[in-house]
Formats: C-alpha cells, structure tokens, sequence
C-alpha cells in the first residue's frame, strides 16, 4: 500500500485492509500450504527478532497467529476514514503460474466489498511492475511485493521501511509502500549501533520495530516462503539453514 497516497495515507484504511484479508486464500493462490505460511508480520520466522504478532484476525491467538479476517472491524475502520467510494487500482503483473493476477483480482473484489471503487491493472511482467510503481508521478496505489534477506542480518529485512529509502524524487523502487516513521527510523539505527555489542538487546529492539511496524499496517503482510525438502530414510543428519536451505556437506546416507 502506498502510504503517501489516498486511501493509504489514512492508517485506518490500510488497518482495515489487513483485518479484511483473508490470507489463508491467498496462499491457496500462490501453491498453498506446502509452499507458504500464512503471517500478519514483517519478520519470517528465522530471523533474529521474530516474535509472533498478529493484531489483525477474528479472534486474538496467545500464540500470535492469524486465524481468520475480521470483516466488520475492516468496515468499521473504513467508515471511520470517510474514504468509502474512493478509486483504488490494484496494480499487478503477469507470470507464468498466474498467482498474482489471481490473488489481486481477489483483492479488487474484496475492496469493493469494502465500498471501493476499485479497478485492475495488469502489466506485462514483472521488470514492467517494478518500473511502474517506482515511479512518483504514477502514484501506483497498491500491489504486490516480495522480497528476500540477502543475509541473516534483521536490518537486511527490514531496511525497506526505513526513511531514508523512501527517495520520493526518484524512481528507484527502495521502499514500495513509501513509509516513513523517525521513531521507528530511530530505533533501527539503535538497533544497528547495539547489534556487534550487545546483540541480545538489538533482538529486542527488532521485535519491537517489527511489531510497531504491524501495528502501523506500514504494509499489509500475507505470508512467509517454506522450502519443502524431500529426503529418503537412507539420509541422516539433514540440517537446514534459513537462507542456504539444505547444509548438504551435514548429510550422510546409508
């Protein structure tokens, strides 16, 4: 979600939309259960920091877990907005599995539920997506993104909700939702600076910014990547690493 336009730049709209998703069928549309994890946070599981917070469902987990939408808290924040009836695209691309065609039809039709005027547009490919909703005179609305960690570092993940990405004047696609909070801001470089020192309080202060940032709907979160991996009964000692997937050299077979 574009924080820096309408309807998105209202907190209680992007709210709304996270408590109305149904992110169990949006996984169904990406390959499943076997191939995604339904989440209501930025951080996956795995990373220092992760802690489960999930706000947005039916009814409130111990555990942190989504369980179901929460249409009728979704209505009421969208209410309370006075943005009902406004136009929002959904911005989407096309592959070859079709999965985010499918899941951003869905959203259209689930934001006209929620009394939007909302509308498709499909782009040929990705590279095409991601030239069009970098750049600021477009003013792209919503849509899909995913990315990866290139290393175990928290920061790694979490750097694209960070101000100084935002780049407002560029077209370069740093921070897809353009969010920008200084507290928040402020507490990643804390957490940076305490990170080679005291690496048990920079956890701490990740939870709390991932949480502070489901809290803020600075996105809306849908799920996490699973890496299913086959193994025979001759195999032994299998280990998995979170970005290197199976340590092959810790295999044995019989």
């Amino acid at each position: 979600m574009n924080t820096q336009v309408p309807p998105f730049d209202d907190i209680r709209v992007r709210q709304a939309l996270n408590y109305a998703i149904d992110r169990r069928a949006v996984v169904k549309f990406g390959g499943g259960p076997l191939r995604w994890r339904v989440s209501c946070q930025i951080l996956p599981p795995g990373l220092p920091g992760y802690r489960p917070h999930c706000p947005y469902t039916r009814a409130r987990s111990p555990a942190g877990s989504w369980i179901a939408p929460n249409r009728r808290k979704a209505r009421a924040l969208v209410a309370a907005s006075g943005t009902r009836g406004m136009r929002v695209e959904v911005v989407s691309y096309k592959t070859l599995s079709g999965a985010p065609v499918r899941s951003s039809r869905y959203l259209v039709s689930l934001l006209r539920e929620l009394g939007y005027r909302s509308s498709l547009q499909v782009l040929p490919d990705f590279d095409a997506y991601v030239n069009y909703v970098a750049e600021p005179g477009n003013r792209a609305q919503i849509g899909l993104f995913g990315w990866l960690a290139e290393t175990l570092a928290t920061s790694d993940f979490l750097r694209l909700f960070g101000c100084p990405t935002v780049a407002p004047e560029t077209s370069q696609i740093v921070n897809p939702s353009r969010y920008c909070d200084p507290r928040i801001d402020s507490k990643m470089r804390q957490a940076l600076s305490l990170q080679p020192t005291d690496p048990a309080r920079a956890t701490e202060l990740w939870a709390e910014i991932d949480h502070s940032l489901v809290d803020r709907a600075a996105a809306a979160p849908l799920n996490s990547g699973l890496n299913l991996v086959l193994v025979s009964r001759r195999v032994g000692n299998y280990q998995n690493h979170p970005l290197w997937g199976t340590l092959l050299d810790q295999l044995w077979v019989k």
